[in-house]
Formats: C-alpha cells, sequence, structure tokens
C-alpha cells in the first residue's frame, strides 16, 4: 500500500513571507554576493520577464544569481538556513509537516522557490522529495535564463499530480498545504486542504469550500526549535 503524501508550499507555508528566496537574497547582499553587477542584471532582464511572464516575471527573474556556481550556492543555503535558526520557520506548519512524519507519511515540498533552496531545506526537514524552481545551468554555474521549470498555480497541480504517478500515490487522501490564492489548483485536487494564513480569497474559498484554516492562534503549542543540521540528508530530489 503506498504511503499518503503530504505537500507543502514553502513560501508563506513553511517560511513566513517575505518567502525563502527574499530572504535569501538578503542574505547574499549582507555578504556581497549580491552585488551591484548582479543587482543591474537582474533590472535589465525585467523587461523581458515582463513580456513572457506578465505578474511573475518578479518570480521567474533568476539573473541576480547568473554566474553563481551550483555547488556554491549549495553551501551558501546551508549556511543561511544555520543562521537563520527557528525564526525561519512557521511553526504551526512546520509542526504539522512533523506530525505527517511521525505518520510515516511521505513528505514533497513543492514550491517556486529555486531548487538549490529547496534541497537544502528537504535535507534539512528530512522531506521525502521535492519539487521547485529548475534553474538554467551551464558548466556548473546558473545561467540568467528563464526556469526549465517554475511550479505556480496550475503547474503546481501539474507537478503533484506527476509525483503521485511515480509514487503510486493517490491525490485524493493526499494533504496539501498552502497560503496564497494560486495555490487553490492543488488544494481544490486533494483529498485534505490546508489554508494556512490565507489571504482574504483564499480564505473564503477555503470557508465555502470545508477546507481547514491554520492560524497560528489555533495551531496549539509550538516546538521552540527549528530542525537540526543533524536532520539533514539528501532526499530523492526529483
Amino acid at each position: 500500500m503506498s504511503r499518503v503524501l503530504a505537500i507543502f508550499d514553502v513560501d508563506g507555508t513553511l517560511v513566513p513571507r517575505p518567502g525563502m528566496e527574499m530572504r535569501f537574497a538578503r542574505f547574499l547582499l549582507a555578504r556581497g554576493v549580491l552585488n551591484v553587477p548582479r543587482l543591474l542584471g537582474y533590472v535589465a532582464r525585467l523587461p523581458v520577464r515582463l513580456w513572457r511572464d506578465g505578474r511573475l516575471a518578479l518570480k521567474t527573474n533568476k539573473a541576480y544569481l547568473a554566474g553563481l556556481e551550483s555547488h556554491r550556492l549549495v553551501v551558501l543555503a546551508d549556511h543561511f538556513i544555520d543562521q537563520a535558526g527557528p525564526r525561519l520557520w512557521y511553526q504551526p506548519a512546520l509542526a504539522r509537516l512533523w506530525t505527517h512524519q511521525q505518520r510515516g507519511d511521505s513528505v514533497l515540498l513543492l514550491t517556486g522557490t529555486p531548487d538549490f533552496l529547496a534541497d537544502a531545506l528537504a535535507r534539512r526537514l528530512g522531506a521525502d522529495g521535492y519539487e521547485a524552481s529548475v534553474l538554467a545551468r551551464r558548466n556548473g554555474r546558473v545561467t540568467a535564463a528563464p526556469p526549465l521549470q517554475h511550479p505556480f498555480g496550475a503547474k503546481k497541480l501539474a507537478a503533484a499530480e506527476r509525483v503521485a504517478v511515480s509514487r503510486g500515490a493517490d491525490l485524493s487522501t493526499a494533504w496539501a498545504y498552502g497560503d496564497a490564492w494560486a495555490d487553490r489548483f492543488l488544494l481544490a485536487a486533494v483529498g485534505h486542504a490546508v489554508a494556512v494564513r490565507p489571504g482574504r480569497h483564499l480564505r473564503q474559498l477555503a470557508a465555502q469550500s470545508g477546507w481547514e484554516i491554520l492560524d497560528k492562534k489555533a495551531a496549539g503549542p509550538e516546538r521552540s526549535r527549528g530542525p537540526s543540521s543533524a536532520s539533514r540528508r539528501r532526499p530523492d530530489a526529483r
């Protein structure tokens, strides 16, 4: 019998806003890794991204990482999580993730954050895998090209369906946690939908659909710490 799938969004769900990628960008800026040339490259590519992706341009424009080596980004991501500590996490959602692991469910991170960040989070949390934005690379370095994959909206649901098929899981028995209006496609497709600190529109939809709403004030006791470095292990990434 296949394990129950528990799907967690990252930005705004496991990691409070402004989200994982924005926090990491600030971390890079403070260390001088994110410098003026990279910022100018990001700005220069915005018009093209706006033409191609519309309002998603700020999410799909990864040019600020162009030229950085993949292995260096992995190291920086781990350092960032170490430094952030418990304040990185939205504790009620993190507690749910631990509950699913204790039940023996298969935990999947499904996020638009870059793949190296999702990998670092999955290792730290002991998740069974992740689906994330797959950055374009050449010769081991990130390029300014748009992501090869960016799970968002209906594409996030498509990624969940693909993972479910590969694992012999059934979305009708799955759990999904999301905070944004764009997560409604995924939430509507699973048997157990949880809207995490949702905005007004998603909150209304959750109430109409009978979905659970997870707010901190109703979440019960929290653990006082984040995942320890001892929990780092490499999940099946794809």
